[in-house]
């Protein structure tokens, strides 16, 4: 060691010999008068050299120096005085001037560890900060060697003084750039991938490692890339490679993907060639984008655009159901008064309110049917519920309450929530054909997102269960479980439509064989609600009084009922199958009321009442609609189908004044 030393000190001599001589230095003079050194007229080679030995200094941010340990004489390069800001006019080289320059939080260290390397015989590089004269910081390092003369004597110390600013500032610009993009890439979920043409070496970013879960101790390779390629995907991208080799060329794909932990990822593959001068391929570039939750948001607008296209088209079968619904009721009552206490009629009846249950299911699910909001205490209804609820269950079906806010309210329309329940409860009934518990809760919920109070509805059953494969089509129109013939597939869609459009929340939890749960969570009751709905009509008074009404209706046998109903309450009814035809009969003539049907081809109910105000201000108009939307067309009274007999005499008796 020692003697390496020796051979090191002697080559520096050695240079700093030549050095010197190069420069035109004269060492007498610099170690008696300790300013700079005065440099001699070189010639033209010296000159040359003296020249390049400024511009290395210059570029390489670098400044030399020489201490005379013996006469404490200070020498510096042009470099050491640009470094540090000082006029060679004016400041002489000295070890004060320059630890003057050092940043006064580190002088004392700079200091000790020069004395400390002067003792050992090489100053190690020490790091610190210089003031400018102009207040500007530097970084720099500081390295010095220490001479012997032959008799082992220090005589002189020469060193360098290296400026770090640009090059620490590039660093931690790189740097910055370096993290800010990992972490747009950590945004976007994107991972990027270099492949050396001739090496066939890759290159991995730092997320392509989080990408696939791969620690990055693992050294890249494409095989791997490929144990993470899903096993349904390699002949496909095997394919994609061979064709790229040949076109060099590689179309963005979308592929899957699977991380450590078993996660099936979606990703899109983009790729590019990377070539020299020749236009020959040295290599490949591309990046690996995880649009898993892309892909789920596309799946859910796909399930919501589905939705609303069932939506639309049951709400078409539903207002067209309605009509010919009211046919039969119509019917229905009639035979009833002429066939007293008939059990066929009976059945008629039955079957008439099942089928109207299912036209409210379309409409519900095509929110076609407006919602009656009110104050709801959810316990007090399912409570009231619950002798229905037991004879729907069963007697091999238990049923047990267990409601732990009596007090809860929610916003909503107290129909749509029993349709709720009792849809629940007949699909658990469903999923227990031999027997079993069903069990309500009623409870306060404190949501872990908006910190908000919430009630909870929550409907268990010990039955069958549902696989977890099924859980993301349980809620969707005409899809179900049950043999053929047993479920239309509405009753879910139903509860999912009601839930959704009244601002709660639906929850699935379930198993095979160990049994289902339902829970839904409303938004709490804080407020006073609008007021409750009107009670129903009492029966009608029959006395239209000669009094004359257009009825405007484009199924005729829907036409002829109600017809047939406002005659016998004394009215003279005049008939038309649209606008057109409604609007020929009230120019000749003389129409105290016309009731209309909203959705009626060429010319609808509610332009029609305009046009009627216009032309026969005093006629006065009422509109019938399947479609409880539909109410906010116009601004006439509307009658929701289905009604009664009697829902229609008093109303029209209300329009028109008729006591």
């Amino acid at each position: 060691m020692i003697e390496e030393k020796r051979a090191r000190v002697a080559e520096l001599e050695a240079e700093l010999g030549r050095l010197r001589a190069e420069l035109g230095w004269d060492n007498a003079n610099v170690a008696e008068t300790a300013t700079v050194p005065q440099i001699a007229l070189p010639s033209d080679a010296v000159a040359k050299q003296h020249g390049r030995s400024l511009e290395v200094e210059r570029l390489a941010q670098l400044g030399s120096w020489t201490w005379d340990l013996s006469t404490n004489a200070v020498a510096w390069s042009a470099g050491m005085f640009r470094i540090l800001e000082l006029d060679p006019e004016r400041v002489q080289p000295s070890p004060t001037a320059f630890f003057s320059s050092v940043h006064p939080d580190d002088r004392e260290r700079v200091i000790a560890r020069a004395q400390s390397g002067l003792a050992l015989g090489v100053i190690e590089p020490i790091e610190t900060r210089i003031v400018r004269p102009s207040g500007e910081q530097r970084e720099v390092v500081i390295e010095g060697i220490v001479l012997d003369n032959y008799d082992s004597d220090r005589t002189q110390i020469v060193g360098t003084l290296v400026d770090l600013t640009e090059q620490r500032r590039s660093a931690r610009l790189l740097a910055e750039a370096i993290d800010e993009l990992n972490e747009a890439q950590r945004l976007a979920k994107l991972a990027s991938w270099r492949l050396d043409g001739v090496t066939r070496q890759y290159e991995w970013s730092e997320h392509m490692y989080e990408l696939l879960g791969v620690p990055r101790s693992e050294t890249p390779s494409e095989l791997l890339f490929y144990q993470h390629v899903h096993p349904d995907e390699r002949a496909y991208l095997d394919e994609l490679r061979k064709r790229a080799q040949l076109t060099h060329a590689l179309e963005p794909f979308e592929s899957r993907l699977v991380h450590a932990n078993g996660k099936v990822l979606h990703v899109v593959f983009r790729a590019a060639t990377q070539t020299d001068n020749t236009g020959a391929i040295i290599g490949y570039r591309g990046v690996i984008q995880d649009i898993s939750e892309r892909k789920v948001l596309e799946e859910q607008l796909r399930h919501s655009q589905k939705m609303e296209a069932i939506g639309t088209l049951a709400g078409g079968v539903a207002h067209d159901f309605n009509n010919y619904l009211m046919i039969i009721a119509g019917h229905t009552e009639r035979l009833s008064q002429q066939l007293p206490d008939d059990h066929s009629v009976r059945e008629i009846a039955e079957a008439h309110q099942r089928c109207a249950h299912l036209t409210q299911q379309l409409l519900t699910l095509s929110r076609k049917r407006k919602a009656q909001t009110e104050r709801v205490m959810l316990a007090s209804l399912v409570t009231r519920l619950s002798t229905l609820i037991r004879s729907a269950l069963g007697e091999t079906v238990q049923l047990v309450l267990d409601v732990n806010a009596p007090d809860a309210r929610i916003f909503a329309d107290p129909l749509q929530v029993e349709n709720v329940l009792m849809n629940l409860v007949v699909n658990s009934r469903d999923a227990m054909p031999a027997g079993g518990t069903l069990r309500i809760g009623i409870a306060r919920h404190l949501d872990a997102k908006d910190r908000s109070m919430q009630v909870r509805l929550t409907v268990q059953d010990d039955g069958c269960g549902i696989p977890r494969e099924l859980h993301s089509r349980v809620f969707e129109p005409f899809f179900t479980t049950k043999q053929v013939g047993q479920g239309t597939g509405l009753g879910l869609s139903t509860v999912y439509a009601i839930v959704q459009e009244g601002g709660g929340r639906i929850e699935l939890e379930s198993e095979p064989g160990k049994g289902t749960t339902f829970s839904i969570a409303w938004p709490e009751c804080s407020v006073e609600a609008p007021p409750a709905r009107a009670a129903k009509h009492a029966p009608a008074r029959r006395s239209g009084g000669g009094k004359c009404i257009l009825l405007v209706e484009d199924v005729p046998q829907l036409r002829d009922i109600l017809s047939a109903q406002l005659e016998r309450a004394g009215y003279r009814v005049l008939g038309a199958a649209d606008g057109l035809a409604a609007l020929e009969v009230i120019e000749r003539e003389r129409v105290d009321l016309v009731l209309s049907d909203m959705v009626m081809p060429q010319l609808g109910g509610a332009l029609l009442a305009d046009r009627i105000h216009a032309r026969h201000p005093g006629v006065r108009c009422l509109l019938m609609t399947g479609y409880h939307a539909d109410e906010t067309a116009s601004q006439e009274p509307v009658l929701r189908k289905p009604f009664t007999t009697d829902e229609l005499i008093q109303t029209v008796n209300a329009a028109l004044n008729v006591s």
